[in-house]
């Protein structure tokens, strides 16, 4: 049954590792990150997406992925991933720099971040890119779930950031000013 369903085994493996992801993150991140600034949150919440140039990969087909490899879902998708590492990048050093406008900055990381999962997500089963992923296999599978969960939880703690707290990001750049 499932050597000859790789699909449903793909399935099975994002799901678990989503799973596995949020418990995780249930037990042990949440509760650490609550002790942190939104700031901090935001900052930590959003490393593990600098190394979205890993989607450039998809590129090359019959390097790290197969020979036949859709190049509408690759090119969509290794685009997507570099836009979202550049906002990733600008979130980061605008809530360092304290800008007013970080919070922004971070909410449209997160959703660029999270429409790019979804975008390539519906491609890859429209064009059945599993049979051709090769190695990449893991990357969607083993991390693509972790970035879904940071990109959840980081637009759950910018919903409820405070109008004090960006008060007070606000004030502290109108100081420096």
């Amino acid at each position: 049954m499932f050597t000859s369903n790789p699909q449903l085994i793909f399935v099975i493996q994002f799901l678990t590792s989503t799973l596995v992801y949020l418990f995780l993150f249930k037990i042990y991140v949440i509760p650490f990150l609550k002790k942190k600034s939104v700031k901090n949150r935001l900052v930590i919440l959003t490393l593990p997406h600098l190394i979205r140039h890993l989607g450039l990969t998809l590129l090359i087909p019959g390097i790290v992925t197969g020979d036949k490899l859709n190049q509408n879902f690759a090119f969509s998708t290794a685009i997507g991933d570099y836009i979202t590492l550049i906002l990733g990048i600008m979130a980061i050093y605008g809530l360092e720099k304290n800008w007013s406008r970080s919070y922004y900055i971070a909410f449209v990381f997160n959703i660029v971040g999270l429409i790019d999962i979804i975008i390539a997500g519906i491609k890859g089963f429209r064009y059945q890119v599993i049979f051709e992923l090769g190695p990449q296999w893991y990357v969607v599978n083993f991390w693509v779930p972790l970035l879904l969960v940071t990109h959840f939880i980081s637009i759950i703690f910018l919903f409820k950031v405070s109008d004090a707290e960006n008060r007070v990001l606000t004030q502290k750049v109108d100081c420096v000013k």
